[in-house]
């Protein structure tokens, strides 16, 4: 045994390794965005060959330490895992790289000013609702009544509402509002939501050309239709779509919240998948050409969201969708954090859904009837998601071999720094890509690009149990978001995120009982320690918007606006 000890003797070889691996994904990046200035091509470089080299450097630090089969096992995991959360940020940086850094957009739409002479295609619009407070949908339809559309019919149609006092005053006021509105009460009714869109199908006029919908609390622009329903005269076009808004978001603290978060699909994502034709349809403020629709097999009523469900469908059949950022409609933000956790079940569990159902489409390799750009963007779209599922999974992880170190600290190890690092990096990347972004595309200042941090980070343990039911499930019902719903009892309130609050306080008691342990004062604890800390974040956000949603006052010190309702005629 001569010469020098060295830490990591075959460290050319591992250079060498993260060297190829970073080129290799770099040249892929460079053949399929050309459109790209010379920063964001250095930027994502940067990132791409960090990911690299900590992959290579924990390969390595595996490879060059004693291993039994168990801790080979856990290992291997910990590896994977890893792998899969360094692709997440590659995907996310690739946003950001082509939202801030590309020369020029090639796919803009806005709204259109016809001519004189146009010819307008008769539009059947469609307004489903279940058990809604009849005075929000009789301002929805009122609004309808004013649209400066000259060919146009407006079918309500109300699925399984029990209490006729609840569905009359609706039919009432469409019976006012003249012979262009037509109610149907349907009782005992299948397929949720989609089976009252399939049934209005069928009593659609037969010369209307396209389908509309919008939720029963949206109150729409007098000009929606005329402006947006000239992209329809491209054939290939096979649905449009506006964003979503919200006129009620500055009644508190919680809905501000919710709007920003919001904000952020609409005014990034959606932007961005624009120009690829590769957007989430999304039922309200969406128009379908009715012969596309009739095409592709109407509504899935076996899917929860039948909306994305659908506009996979169409993209499948080879038709080009609209995107245009402006807004022509507001509803009501959710009421209630159970509403808004909700909600985000729904649509975590119905994109599983879509993904188990069109998997072929997504995943198989070689040419299928989607673009490569439209499956890149589906699968990129779901991967936040699934990072949000590993985190859960690394959570319990991290508790169970906490648990074990304090048990036995002289014969168990923490997790080497080349593990720790990535966590902590990971976090402060999420949260500076995040107001990044929004300062970029939203311009909504600190503060509410704050809230909608803080929001997005609550929903992080329902995003996770959503994916996994919907991986190892398929027959959850269709929940609707509760309009104008009351807060429940703060106790009861607090039973709806038990599991969040169950994690956050074991969580805290493992770091706290992890600082006591003299053995682990030491670099590798103490960042430990804080990895601990990091994954309590969204458990405690869940808890802190919670808190912001039952306790108006909770801060006081921030500014805080009255809600006043908006005129319908100036709601854009």
């Amino acid at each position: 045994m001569q010469g020098e000890v060295e830490n990591l003797p075959q460290w050319p070889f591992w250079a060498f390794a993260a060297v190829s691996l970073g080129l290799l994904i770099t040249l892929l990046f460079l053949a399929n965005h050309q459109r790209l200035k010379l920063s964001g091509i250095l930027f994502f470089g940067l990132i791409v060959n960090l990911a690299a080299s900590m992959l290579a450097w924990t390969a390595a630090l595996g490879v060059h330490q004693y291993q039994t089969l168990f801790s080979a096992t856990l290992w291997g995991l910990l590896l994977l895992m890893q792998a899969l959360a360094i692709l997440v940020l590659l995907v996310e940086s690739l946003e950001l790289v082509e939202v801030l850094w590309s020369r020029n957009n090639t796919r803009q739409f806005r709204p259109v000013t016809p001519p004189d002479n146009y010819r307008y295609p008769k539009v059947s619009l469609h307004v489903p609702i279940h058990n809604e407070p009849p005075e929000m949908v009789v301002q929805t339809l009122t609004a309808l009544d004013q649209l400066d559309y000259p060919n146009l019919e407006v079918l309500v149609i109300d699925n399984n509402t029990t209490d006729a006092a609840v569905w009359r005053p609706v039919e009432r006021h469409c019976q006012r509002l003249g012979p262009h509105f037509r109610f149907f009460h349907l009782e005992n009714w299948p397929g949720y939501k989609a089976g009252a869109l399939n049934y209005a199908l069928t009593q659609t006029c037969e010369d209307a050309e396209i389908i509309a919908v919008i939720d029963s609390d949206y109150q729409v622009s007098r000009d929606w239709l005329k402006k947006m329903i000239p992209h329809f005269d491209n054939p290939s076009v096979g649905f449009v779509q506006s964003p979503q808004n919200y006129h009620d978001w500055q009644q508190s603290l919680f809905k501000t919240c919710c709007q920003w978060e919001y904000a952020g699909f609409f005014h990034i994502g959606m932007v961005q998948r624009n120009e690829h034709n590769a957007i989430i349809q999304h039922g309200t403020m969406t128009m379908i050409r009715k012969s596309a629709l009739e095409a592709v097999g109407q509504w899935g009523e076996w899917c929860i969201c039948e909306d994305s469900e659908l506009g996979l469908r169409l993209y499948k059949a080879g038709y080009d969708s609209v995107y245009a950022p402006d807004t022509f409609g507001k509803g009501l933000t959710p009421d209630t954090f159970s509403g808004y956790i909700g909600q985000r079940h729904r649509w975590v569990y119905g994109a599983m859904q879509i993904l188990k159902r069109h998997a072929r489409s997504l995943f198989k390799p070689g040419k299928t009837e989607l673009t490569a750009a439209q499956r890149y963007h589906f699968i990129a779209g779901w991967l936040p998601w699934f990072s949000d599922a590993l985190a859960l999974l690394f959570t319990l992880a991290s508790l169970i071999l906490t648990g074990l170190v304090l048990l036995d600290p002289e014969h168990r190890e923490l997790p080497v720094i080349a593990f720790i690092l990535p966590i902590l990096g990971l976090f402060g990347f999420k949260i500076l890509r995040s107001f990044w972004l929004y300062s970029q595309r939203v311009r909504c200042g600190f503060f509410h690009t704050l809230g909608a941090t803080l929001a997005g980070l609550a929903l992080t343990h329902t995003v996770a149990i959503a994916l996994w039911q919907g991986l190892f499930t398929s027959g959850r019902p269709f929940l609707r978001t509760p309009k104008c719903e009351q807060e429940r009892p703060f106790f009861a309130g607090l039973m709806t995120i038990r599991q969040e609050i169950l994690l956050l306080l074991s969580l805290w008691a493992a770091a706290f009982l992890l600082s006591q342990q003299a053995s682990y004062d030491n670099l590798s604890g103490h960042l430990w320690i804080v990895v601990l800390l990091i994954q309590s974040a969204p458990y405690l956000m869940t808890l802190l918007i919670f808190l912001i949603n039952v306790i108006p006052n909770l801060l006081p010190f921030l500014p805080r606006q009255s809600f006043n309702t908006t005129p319908m005629q100036q709601i854009k």
